[in-house]
């Protein structure tokens, strides 16, 4: 009787859950998402997090969906739109805790500058900023920061783990087979520290990315490529310090930088308009749409250069089992996403 009762109650909830999450779907889909945009309006773009390429789930639950984080593609579309929508008079970027890699890095600050090639202002305002964080500011054309806050910017640092040293403790001897010096996944059980291949490529790796690091401030902050590596190689740095290395505009609070960027707009109150409000207005609004389109696919799991039989034989004994990876995602969205897309010019 106990758990005819136990089953009883928790159908009882999942049935009551379900509804509710269908209610609040049926709502969200026969709702206008056509939101009311004020003139003379100043977009907040507030990015941080990992900013993944595409949302890793989309429920129509308004509490999950404020938590959803803008994606690669939503701050490029978002910045598209701003350019050309006449009631956007300005945008406030503020990067915060950002753990993206330096590729997602780089097309985000790419999008950044291409805005303001429409000739708005883009103002960004850091808080308790990393490398990463004044990396995407720098192609703001002011910079803003608190009186009281840190420039965290001290260059770049890589890590890496071993494990042979807790393997040795608990009696466990990992081999790994592999051809060729540079390939070092299996170090991490084998050896208690960087090989000098390993060293060698990380090396090469960090100053290729630092490079174009300094290379970049650099040639935001009108300064040389030796005057910037000498100077982060002082950091972090103060806020006052901050401005006087010049890597910083004004230590303003927050309602000062508004009130600076009210007086420069010359057009009365600032009317601060939310991102994520911003990402329900339509590119078909702005007359963004109609033209040739390209089709963007996101490829995940396993990247495996072998046919999709050959590793379900290797992985799971059977032909006729392919591989849930990368080539059987790929295999699927062809034919689910592509259809939807077969007016695009481009993939």
């Amino acid at each position: 009787m106990a758990k005819f009762l136990i089953g009883l109650v928790t159908g009882a909830i999942l049935t009551i859950l379900c509804g509710v999450v269908l209610v609040f779907s049926l709502a969200r889909f026969g709702t206008d998402k056509r939101v009311a945009v004020p003139d003379n309006a100043t977009l907040v773009l507030v990015l941080e997090g990992e900013i993944p390429e595409r949302s890793p789930v989309e429920l129509p639950i308004p509490f999950f969906e404020q938590q959803t984080q803008s994606t690669v593609k939503d701050v490029w579309e978002l910045l598209r739109k701003a350019a050309v929508d006449s009631r956007i008079k300005a945008v406030v970027f503020e990067p915060r805790n950002i753990s993206a890699g330096w590729a997602k890095l780089e097309e985000i600050r790419t999008d950044l500058e291409q805005f303001r090639k429409s000739g708005k202002p883009l103002v960004a305002y850091l808080k308790g900023p990393s490398t990463r964080e004044y990396y995407l500011a720098t192609a703001a054309d002011r910079i803003y920061m608190g009186p009281e806050e840190y420039l965290d910017v001290k260059g770049l640092r890589a890590a890496m783990m071993f494990f042979k040293g807790t393997l040795d403790k608990l009696g466990v001897q990992v081999e790994v087979e592999h051809a060729g010096k540079y390939k070092d996944f299996g170090d991490m059980f084998e050896r208690t520290n960087m090989s000098e291949a390993t060293k060698e490529v990380m090396n090469s790796v960090l100053d290729d990315v630092y490079g174009r690091l300094l290379s970049t401030i650099a040639s935001a902050r009108k300064k040389s490529v030796e005057e910037i590596r000498a100077t982060l190689d002082e950091g972090p740095f103060l806020a006052k310090q901050s401005v006087a290395k010049g890597l910083v505009d004004s230590l303003r609070y927050e309602d000062q930088m508004y009130g600076e960027l009210q007086s420069r707009l010359k057009s009365g109150d600032i009317k601060k308009f939310s991102h994520r409000d911003y990402m329900k207005v339509s590119p078909a609004s702005l007359g963004l749409e109609g033209k040739p389109r390209i089709a963007f696919l996101v490829g995940q799991g396993d990247h495996l250069d072998v046919r999709r039989r050959r590793v379900g034989r290797i992985l799971h004994g059977d032909d006729r089992r392919p591989d849930p990876g990368l080539c059987g995602n790929l295999h699927r969205l062809d034919r689910r996403s592509l259809r939807q897309a077969q007016s695009a010019r481009a993939l």
